[in-house]
C-alpha cells in the first residue's frame, strides 16, 4: 500500500491518521470489485462505500466489520500497514477517529497485521452516544471491559447496565447495541476476536 501524504505511523506500522478510505479503496481494487458489488456483499449502500473511500465520513465499527467480511480480511486490515508479529503502540501513536453521528470515538490499541485475528480498541462514548450492531455472519467473539463511567448494553431485548470494572464477552453473530444515557463519558476496552 502506498503511503498517504502526511501520514504518520508508529513503530509497528499502525496508522495514526487512520485513512480508512485509502485502505478500503486499495483492498477493493486488489479484489477487482466495483463499489456496487462490494456494497451488496457488505449489505450497505454503494454511496456509503464511496463516502468512506473519499474519507468523507468515518465508518462505524459495525460497518468496518461488514466491509472486512465482504473483503475476506480481518478488521485489523483497516488499522495497520506493515505486517508484524509483535506490536508496541505508544499512547501518542494510537490511531484515532470519531464517529460523529454516533457520539463516540475510538483509538486503536493494537492490531498486529492484516491477517491477525485480534484487534483492540478503546471506545469513548460521550453522553448520549450510541452504537448498534446487527448480527454478523462472520463468527468470532467480542470482549468489552468498562474502564470508566457507565453504559447500557442491549442484546436479545435485555438491557444491562455496566459500570466501571464490569466486563462482558459474547459471540459476534449476535445483534447488540451500546448506549450512554448518563451525563459522563463511558470508556471501554473493546477486543474483537475474529474466527481463527
Amino acid at each position: 500500500m502506498r503511503a498517504h501524504k502526511g501520514a504518520s505511523r508508529g513503530e509497528t506500522g499502525v496508522r495514526r491518521d487512520l485513512r480508512i478510505g485509502e485502505t478500503l479503496l486499495a483492498l477493493r481494487r486488489e479484489r477487482s470489485l466495483s463499489q456496487q458489488k462490494l456494497a451488496r456483499r457488505a449489505g450497505i449502500s454503494a454511496s456509503l462505500v464511496s463516502q468512506i473511500e473519499h474519507d468523507a465520513i468515518t465508518p462505524s465499527v459495525e460497518t468496518l466489520c461488514r466491509l472486512a467480511e465482504a473483503l475476506s480480511v480481518r478488521v485489523g486490515a483497516f488499522f495497520v500497514e506493515a505486517p508484524s508479529d509483535s506490536v508496541l503502540v505508544r499512547k501518542a501513536e494510537r490511531g484515532r477517529f470519531r464517529h460523529k453521528s454516533g457520539g463516540y470515538r475510538y483509538e486503536v490499541l493494537a492490531s498486529c497485521s492484516r491477517a491477525n485475528a485480534l484487534a483492540s480498541v478503546r471506545v469513548i462514548f460521550g453522553p448520549g452516544g450510541e452504537a448498534a450492531h446487527d448480527a454478523f455472519a462472520r463468527s468470532g467473539l467480542h470482549f468489552a471491559y468498562v474502564e470508566a463511567g457507565r453504559i447500557e448494553f442491549t442484546m436479545d431485548g435485555m438491557i444491562r447496565e455496566l459500570g466501571e470494572g464490569d466486563s462482558l464477552c459474547f459471540r459476534a453473530e449476535r445483534a447488540h447495541s451500546w448506549r450512554n444515557p448518563y451525563p459522563e463519558e463511558a470508556e471501554l476496552l473493546w477486543v474483537l476476536i475474529d474466527r481463527l
